[in-house]
């Protein structure tokens, strides 16, 4: 476990370890969970991987727990970490994606606020069983100014 835990936070191991998590038990994932959850927070090259991990913890589960473990991230974050948690969060429930939303439009940094109103948008769009359209990814995306973003989070 120790091994996988640092090899996470190494970008030349980090694939490989996140591909064995799905060879550990369920509590075994979990004592990794903040670990998985703050990768889920930046944009690299297997962010994909990261969200996808986390999407397999039971839905009760992530509901009790991420809102906490996100606090971490949370108090000194930037839009990469608002955008990354806000894709993620869409894939776990509409009601924890708003509240994130509404704390993103709460900040004083423009750039949150910006991803707080991007994402509010694909909550109504949603809502209305709508898919956003892929230029309105791409519009998403350049407002960033980070290419890297684009490639990972749409």
């Amino acid at each position: 476990m120790e091994l996988i835990k640092s090899g996470l936070h190494d970008p030349s191991q980090r694939g490989t370890c996140l591909r064995l998590l799905e060879f550990l038990s369920l509590q075994e994932r979990e004592s990794l969970f903040n670990d998985l959850l703050e990768l889920a927070s930046l944009a690299h090259a297997d962010i994909e991987l990261s969200h996808k991990i986390i999407l397999t913890f039971p839905v009760d589960w992530l509901l009790e727990s991420i809102e906490k473990s996100a606090e971490l991230i949370l108090n000194n974050a930037t839009y990469e970490e608002y955008r990354c948690l806000l894709q993620l969060y869409l894939g776990i429930d509409h009601n924890l994606t708003k509240r994130l939303i509404d704390r993103a439009l709460q900040q004083d940094d423009l750039d949150i606020i910006e991803a707080g109103e991007d994402f509010e948008k694909v909550i109504e769009l949603q809502a209305q069983k709508i898919s956003p359209p892929n230029s309105f990814y791409k519009i998403m995306a350049h407002t960033t100014n980070k290419s890297v973003m684009a490639d990972h989070f749409f």
